[in-house]
């Protein structure tokens, strides 16, 4: 780290950077003959009036000439040394935000990502309350007064501030003490929005704050980094996955590999420990219900140890099959898709049996917040695009209808619910060229009003006398196990506990060999 936060040379104008980057690429010649439409693109991109366009669109040019480079001509090219000879030649350190985050190293993007995304929540926070209040509250309630004083001198921090800030702090310690500093400040910013405008805006906000970062630099594989300057790993929980890199992701694989041994004989050791605890509790109905939390207990376990190793491994598999898809032989690419399936399908198990010991342990507490439903489902189906198409599957959001009302859920909860119904749907449907169908519309019932969400299939559908018996746990109709034959039986289960919790009900309406539609109904607060 010796070299980071050394004297940088002078900072290059808005949209520089970009254009440079650019020119480089024009320059790579076997990635220009791959892209004979370079040229125009280059152009196109010139025209474009934000400046983020224009970085993001640069920063995306240039990943796809990198990848198409390190993917044919290995020998020649490599990731580290495309984004050194960038480095050397147009010095991002310059600039330290935009396409050149991509060729700073790690500690360096991780502090020019934290410093984009305080400034961005301070200035969202302060423009609620007005300049001069904003700065008065900093000045009186902020312990961090060197920091304060930056902000308000110019309304923002910049990267010559982080320097001076850091100027007398050991190099080692450097990445460590501004993500402390800024983590306190976001800290303070948080609870003072909260004082205005409570804790569900105050999240809005920050997810606003933070998608919209995040659209902006969609090309940098580890931005959730930026999430390690929260002390609350409650917040945007879902992204936390990403905090890490492609090849950090790779790294820990190997590492996690080499644990799975490790782990099996922990949990056999574990096993044999809770067989002997059983056969002692099975004298007496006390030690029944001591015998039945054994049972989740041990659970709880397997499904936690293996869950880590599981996605690592999935993942890994999905990297290789991307990175050196062109290369390996078809019976290879076989073994990679049968990893991923079979990881894929073993992690949606443990995720299954997890809820479920956390509905029956009454321990899943709902966080609920203001949502727009149809933002939900938005997110959920893109998620499951891939998914559907590995099954020559499409899912159809039909969003047509009248503007739907705020309803206030549990935002990760009812994505779960999204993802069982219409995973059944993907699983269940036709063979070939199979629609899953995703509505939504406002009813009322008994003088109360609700949203529903139907997700509907013409699939096999569920015979008459099965129809009172898929929302109990472990149960599985037949025509299903011929379809699909692993399962556990858990989904619909999870499906009407959660819905139940936020208040509502889920109905079902289905003919064998014609289909399925599942609708749940969730209340709208008066």
């Amino acid at each position: 780290m010796a070299a980071l936060f050394s004297k940088a040379p002078n900072t290059i104008s808005e949209g520089q950077f970009a254009k440079e980057l650019l020119t480089f690429v024009a320059g790579l010649e076997e990635a220009r003959k791959a892209f004979p439409r370079t040229k125009e693109e280059i152009i196109s991109i010139s025209t474009l009036e934000r400046i983020y366009d224009k970085e993001r669109a640069a920063a995306e040019m240039y990943r796809r000439a990198e990848k198409f480079l390190v993917a044919n001509y290995p020998a020649r090219y490599t990731i580290e040394k495309l984004r050194e000879t960038v480095s050397r030649k147009l010095h991002p350190e310059r600039i330290c935000e935009g396409s050149a985050l991509l060729f700073l190293n790690n500690d360096m993007r991780a502090i020019s990502l934290f410093r984009l995304f305080v400034n961005s929540f301070a200035f969202r926070v302060g423009q609620s309350m007005g300049k001069e209040a904003f700065a008065a509250i900093l000045r009186e309630r902020f312990a961090d007064q060197d920091l304060v004083n930056l902000y308000i001198s110019k309304g923002y921090i910049s990267w010559e501030d982080i320097n001076l800030l850091l100027k007398d702090v050991p190099q080692g310690e450097k990445l460590v003490h501004i993500q402390d500093r800024f983590s306190r400040l976001i800290s303070f910013l948080m609870n003072l929005s909260r004082e205005r405008v409570q804790d569900a805006r105050t999240q809005l906000l920050i997810e606003d704050v933070y998608k919209t970062l995040k659209r902006e630099y969609i090309f940098l594989d580890d931005f959730p980094v930026v999430l390690s300057i929260f002390a609350d790993q409650n917040i945007l929980r879902d992204e936390r996955v990403g905090m890490l890199s492609k090849t950090q992701l790779t790294e820990r694989s190997r590492m996690q590999t080499r644990k799975v041994e490790e782990t099996l004989v922990e949990l056999e050791h574990e096993k044999d420990v809770l067989q002997d605890t059983l056969k002692q509790l099975e004298t007496s109905q006390e030690k029944l219900k001591a015998l039945d939390y054994a049972k989740s207990q041990f659970i709880e376990v397997v499904s936690h140890q293996f869950r880590t190793p599981l996605s690592t491994i999935r993942w890994t598999s999905e990297m290789l099959k991307d990175e050196f898809g062109k290369t390996i032989p078809d019976r290879g690419k076989g073994f990679l898709e049968n990893i991923s399936f079979k990881s894929r399908f073993l992690i949606n198990i443990l995720n299954d049996i997890f809820d479920v010991l956390q509905l029956e342990g009454g321990n899943l507490q709902l966080q609920r917040k203001p949502a727009q439903l149809w933002e939900l489902i938005a997110d959920q189906i893109e998620d499951m695009k891939d998914e559907a198409e590995s099954h020559k599957a499409s899912i159809v959001f039909d969003k047509s209808g009248d503007p739907l009302k705020e309803v206030l859920v549990d935002h990760q909860m009812i994505r779960r619910v999204l993802e069982i119904l219409i995973r059944n749907a993907i699983n269940y449907g036709p063979a070939e060229s199979g629609q899953v169908t995703v509505k939504m519309g406002i009813e009322n019932k008994e003088d109360k009003n609700y949203v529903w969400v139907e997700i509907a299939d013409k699939g096999i559908g569920i015979i008459p006398e099965d129809l009172p018996k898929i929302f109990t746990k472990f149960f599985r109709a037949q025509n299903a196990v011929h379809k699909v034959a692993d399962g556990a039986g858990l989904g619909l289960y999870l499906v009407r506990s959660i819905i139940e919790l936020h208040g509502g009900h889920v109905a079902v309406y289905s003919k064998p060999d014609q289909g399925s539609s599942f609708r749940f109904y969730i209340p709208i607060a008066a």
